[in-house]
């Protein structure tokens, strides 16, 4: 019997064979082989037995695409990183520094464009560690 715990350390119960009926908790860090089934080291990416590549989880989010799409669009980088309410808000910063006029396009615009480009990289960034870490 194997449970896993969410840090990759199993627990599995040995049978000690002359003692009926009783079992040993023994606890390994690791996952198991999906082609195979043996345990092997939590980050192994090939297994030592049957030698298939296992399957690595990809990024959530792309850094690099989010800081484009934030430099051809203000806010459209962090639309893509799922973070509604800052792209809005960031488009609003947009529209407010074209309100404004020359002044505001001068003064604002250069800076919340630059914000907005490494805002979405970061985030893209954050959003990919959380979800290794789930």
């Amino acid at each position: 019997m194997s449970d896993n715990d969410e840090k990759g350390i199993q627990k599995e119960e040995k049978d000690l064979g002359e003692h009926e009926g009783r079992t040993a908790v023994v606890w390994r860090k690791g996952k198991y082989c999906f082609a195979c089934g043996s345990n092997i080291h939590f980050k192994a990416e090939i297994c030592p037995k049957c030698g298939v590549r296992q399957q690595l989880p990809k990024p959530v989010k792309e850094p690099g695409l989010a800081a484009v799409l934030s430099f051809l669009f203000i806010g459209l980088g962090q639309i893509y990183n799922g973070q509604l309410a800052k792209g809005f808000a960031f488009m609003a910063g947009l529209f407010i520094s074209f309100l404004l006029g020359f002044g505001g396009i001068l003064l604002l615009l250069p800076g919340l464009w630059l914000w907005s480009i490494l805002d979405a990289y970061d985030s893209a960034r954050e959003i990919n560690q959380k979800q290794q870490y789930c």
